[in-house]
């Protein structure tokens, strides 16, 4: 019985500390954090996974892992995940001019913040930041649109925003990773 007591508060402590919401830290500026990470953080292309059936390489976040049902990586422990997509034949400016508040919430999910990023690897892009509701838990996912004027690299980051303080980080350092692998 001690056990299962033990057990449940090892699992349900950093739940129930992490789901505490300090509005004023809640809001993230996609800016600020990329300004520091170029500055703060060595990127080690060596470290590139290139995304099987894609064009697509990235660093992928630590702990999370290649996911068998889409094309990404998950981290089961905290419902995270980014997915991977690559569009041949259009650039990213032109999907930029349709992703109006108007067409995400057709899509069923509320525009957050639009923010304009230049990657690791030179390209430049836009991350919109939408939110969303799954079974009673709120989510934000960042899709990140990047690439040059034949080829978008398209990135969506899934995650609770009960976690988002410890999640968007590696995220973020993540999708700013990614590049184009030549064929």
């Amino acid at each position: 019985m001690k056990r299962i007591l033990f057990s449940g508060i090892v699992i349900l402590l950093p739940v129930l500390l992490f789901a505490q919401n300090d509005k004023k830290d809640s809001t993230f500026s996609v800016s600020d954090y990329y300004i520091k990470a170029v500055k703060e953080k060595p990127y080690d292309e060596s470290k590139l996974d290139t995304v099987k059936n894609t064009r697509v390489a990235l660093i992928p976040p630590e702990h999370f892992v290649f996911a068998k049902d889409i094309p990404g990586y998950i981290h089961p422990g905290t419902s995270s995940s980014i997915q991977v997509k690559d569009i041949e034949g259009t650039s990213w400016p032109v999907i930029d001019k349709v992703m109006t508040k108007e067409h995400l919430e057709g899509q069923g999910v509320k525009l957050v913040s639009r923010e304009e990023v230049e990657l690791h690897s030179g390209l430049s892009g836009v991350i919109y930041t939408v939110s969303f509701e799954t079974k009673g838990v709120e989510f934000e996912r960042m899709m990140m649109f990047a690439g040059d004027y034949n080829y978008t690299i398209w990135l969506n980051a899934n995650y609770p925003v009960s976690l988002k303080k410890i999640i968007i980080k590696p995220l973020l350092s993540s999708l700013l990773s990614a590049n184009i692998v030549l064929k």
